[in-house]
C-alpha cells in the first residue's frame, strides 16, 4: 500500500494481541491508530482492505512515533477508575447558543458561536442565517464543502488524533470553545464544546456541547468523554466524505 500513499510505513507497528482487542472493545471500535501504532480489534487484521487503508491514513495524518501501551497512556482507562491523586476539575466557557435555522447549516451556526465568543458580541441568529450585518464578512464561510472555511471564520483546525482527557481539557482551557465535527445518523453534525468537568477518567469526565439542533432552538447536551471519543471514531470510520478536509474534526479560535 505504500505506493498508493506515497509514504514509508516501515516504522508502523501493528498490535493484534489481547490488549489491543480489549482496548478496541472498550472504544467500540474495529481498530484505531495512535502515532505510528495501529491496534486491531477482535477478528481484524492488516491487509489490502478498507480498514487498513483507513488506519494508514491516520498514520499519515499523525506525527511522532510514541508507543501506546494501553488506553491508560491516553488517559483512557479501561476500568474507568480514578487514578490515585487525580483531582476533579471544571473548565467552562460561556457561549451563546446559535440554533440552526432552515436556511443555514450547523457549520455556520457552530462557527458563529465561536466567533461570537471570540469577538465578544451578541449574536442574532437571523442575521447569521441571512449572512447580513456583522456576518456579511463571512459570506464565503457557509459552504461546508470548501476546505477554506476555517480560515474564513478565523478558526484553527487541529490534526485528527486521539486526545487524552488531560490534552483535551488543556485544549479547551487554552483555546476556548471547540468546533467539533461528529457522527449523527448517516452523516456528520457540528457542535460546540463549551465545558468539560469531572474526575479525569473517561467515564467520570463529562463534556457539555451547544448543539444547533433542534432547528430554531438549539440544545445543550452532555456526554461522557468516552462517548465523545466513540463518536469521533465513528466519524473517522465514515471518512466524512468531504473533499479537502482530510479528516479534520476539531477547530478553535
Amino acid at each position: 500500500m505504500e505506493p498508493r500513499f506515497g509514504t514509508d510505513f516501515s516504522q508502523v507497528r501493528v498490535h493484534m494481541g489481547s490488549e489491543a482487542v480489549q482496548m478496541n472493545k472498550d472504544l467500540s471500535a474495529q481498530a484505531f491508530t495512535y502515532k505510528q501504532d495501529i491496534y486491531f480489534g477482535a477478528g481484524k487484521s492488516p491487509g489490502k482492505n478498507d480498514l487498513t487503508a483507513h488506519e494508514l491514513t491516520h498514520v499519515v495524518q499523525q506525527t511522532g512515533a510514541t508507543r501506546l501501551k494501553s488506553l491508560d497512556a491516553l488517559g483512557i482507562q479501561c476500568s474507568g477508575r480514578k487514578k490515585a491523586g487525580q483531582k476533579s476539575f471544571d473548565v467552562r466557557h460561556k457561549v451563546q447558543m446559535v440554533p440552526q435555522l432552515t436556511d443555514m447549516s450547523c457549520w455556520a451556526a457552530a462557527a458563529a458561536m465561536i466567533v461570537g465568543w471570540r469577538d465578544k458580541i451578541s449574536i442574532n441568529p437571523l442575521q447569521v442565517a441571512a449572512r447580513s450585518g456583522y456576518w456579511n464578512q463571512y459570506e464565503e464561510g457557509y459552504n461546508c464543502d470548501d476546505p477554506t472555511i476555517f480560515s474564513v471564520w478565523g478558526l484553527i483546525p487541529e490534526s485528527p488524533q486521539t486526545y487524552t482527557v488531560d490534552d483535551f481539557r488543556e485544549m479547551l482551557k487554552t483555546n476556548g470553545p471547540l468546533f467539533m465535527i461528529g457522527a449523527m445518523g448517516d452523516g456528520v453534525h457540528v457542535r460546540v464544546v463549551t465545558r468539560m468537568y469531572g474526575d479525569g477518567t473517561v467515564d467520570g469526565t463529562m463534556v457539555s456541547l451547544n448543539d444547533p439542533l433542534p432547528k430554531g432552538k438549539g440544545k445543550v447536551k452532555s456526554c461522557t468523554y468516552r462517548q465523545l471519543v466513540q463518536n469521533q471514531e465513528a466519524t473517522a470510520r465514515d471518512d466524512l466524505g468531504l473533499p479537502g478536509f482530510e479528516g479534520i474534526y476539531v477547530a478553535h479560535a
